[in-house]
């Protein structure tokens, strides 16, 4: 009896440790989409596809020890958390060298939910290779952010084909 709860916190502890890393993995690959232009749809298949053989996976696993939610959580979470952020680390990390400077028109302009912080982070949507991108800006535009029409962008190509960009910058006033 002794043995088996070993076995069992031990194994309860390699769950938490799992999740911890693949949480880490997920928020680094979200982080990562806030410089890169990729279609909704294209994110929610790599999750996907990596969120199917990993819920296979632990079901194999933990075949009748665990319940099928614990799972289907552990599985989502940790397959998920290959397939997502080794994309975007892929695509983002071992881009082409050279890179194009842009000038995109706004579409909308905006600020985020306040919340806890004493800034409302201001944003412009831009379009650019057919996918609507909201590009964040210091808190010194939160008041004039919509005065702006044209943002100015440098976009190399990723490893993968996804556009990633660096020194967003707001030109040419509105009147």
């Amino acid at each position: 009896m002794l043995y088996h709860s070993r076995e069992v916190h031990r194994e309860s502890r390699l769950a938490y440790l799992l999740v911890t890393i693949s949480a880490g993995l997920l928020i680094w690959g979200f982080l990562l989409t806030d410089q890169t232009f990729m279609a909704t749809r294209t994110k929610l298949l790599l999750l996907a596809a990596g969120a199917v053989p990993g819920v296979f996976l632990f079901y194999r696993i933990w075949k009748g020890r665990q319940g099928i939610y614990t799972v289907f959580f552990y599985g989502m979470l940790t397959g998920a958390a290959v397939s997502f952020p080794g994309v975007m680390i892929a695509n983002y990390y071992w881009r082409d060298p050279a890179f194009e400077q842009v000038s995109l028109p706004v579409l909308e302009t905006g600020n985020k939910s306040k919340r806890k912080r004493a800034c409302r982070t201001p944003y412009a949507v831009v379009n650019y290779a057919g996918v609507n991108k909201r590009i964040f800006f210091p808190c010194s535009y939160e008041q004039s952010i919509h005065h702006f029409s044209v943002v100015q962008l440098e976009i190399q190509e990723g490893l993968l084909g996804f556009p990633v960009f660096f020194r967003s910058i707001l030109i040419a006033p509105n009147k």
